[in-house]
């Protein structure tokens, strides 16, 4: 990520260099959806545990894992 922030196409027309931006914490452990943890540990056969995955999810981080839940639930959504 710092790679593609400090590349001048992302930086084009701005006096500043972009920098990371914050990524909300919007979950809480309540509002996770337990199907879609229980298919990406199952089914996708994903390294982490189900309470890691959880753990990940409210973490307050931009993540590999967070990306994939979001994307599973943006699907299971429509």
């Amino acid at each position: 990520m710092p790679d593609i922030m400090a590349h001048p196409w992302m930086n084009e027309g701005h006096a500043l260099p972009f920098g990371p931006a914050p990524f909300p914490n919007l979950l809480d452990p309540s509002s996770i959806n337990n199907d879609v943890v229980e298919h990406m540990v199952h089914t996708l056969k994903m390294k982490e545990s189900e309470e890691e995955v959880r753990e990940e999810l409210i973490s307050n981080r931009s993540t590999g894992l967070a990306a994939v839940y979001h994307l599973l639930t943006a699907r299971l959504a429509r």
